[in-house]
């Protein structure tokens, strides 16, 4: 994970140097090329030139980072393949682990032993077994726990219409909107309250 960070940080500083350096070399050979009174010939080419240094020194940064982005998301990927491969099983021996996750033996064994350390895999290392523990139950502050409950809600609708005074048979009404039916004798809008049982 470091060296990601490390080579995300390479990355943006040589690009930043790149773009810095080629604006100036640009600059600096315009103020070469052009006669001021301000500046000699001699300090705009020696000016352009560190420019130049600049931006190459840039582009070297950014290689770099690609490269220990690249070697650091591919120790990520490993790690994360072998605490996949422990967590599935109950018990299970390095050189299986080592096989399923495409990790070598040795380092598959400080992979365990450091996800152990830092709590990111519960478990114990018996000789050449990994044997899986129970996830600790989550206390303290900041957990929130969930309660379920079934929530039973009803419909209902007025028994008498309050324009023409009809009954209103349940079954023969209009539903015009979640919460209002139509009168199925005069046509008028009906309120349809929810009751919770």
């Amino acid at each position: 994970m470091k060296t990601c960070c490390v080579g995300l940080g390479l990355v943006l500083v040589g690009f930043m140097a790149t773009v810095v350096g080629f604006g100036q070399h640009s600059y600096w050979s315009f103020v070469a090329e052009h006669t001021f009174h301000t500046v000699t010939r001699e300090t705009a080419l020696q000016n352009a030139e560190f420019s130049l240094w600049v931006c190459r020194s840039g582009i070297l940064a950014i290689l770099v980072g690609a490269i220990a982005l690249a070697v650091g998301s591919r120790a990520v990927g490993r790690v994360n393949r072998v605490i996949r491969v422990a967590k599935n099983h109950e018990k299970i021996t390095v050189d299986e682990i080592a096989k399923v996750s495409g990790v070598k033996s040795d380092k598959v064994r400080q992979i365990l032993k450091e996800s152990i350390a830092k709590e990111t895999l519960h478990g114990a290392v018996e000789g050449d077994t990994f044997i899986r523990g129970e996830e600790p139950e989550p206390s303290g502050i900041g957990v929130e726990r969930i309660i379920e409950r079934e929530v039973i809600l009803t419909r209902r609708i007025p028994p008498v219409c309050h324009k023409c005074g009809a009954d209103v048979n349940p079954e023969e009404v209009d539903w015009v909107g979640p919460d209002t039916v139509r009168c199925a004798h005069c046509g008028a809008s009906l309120v349809v309250t929810t009751e919770r049982l």
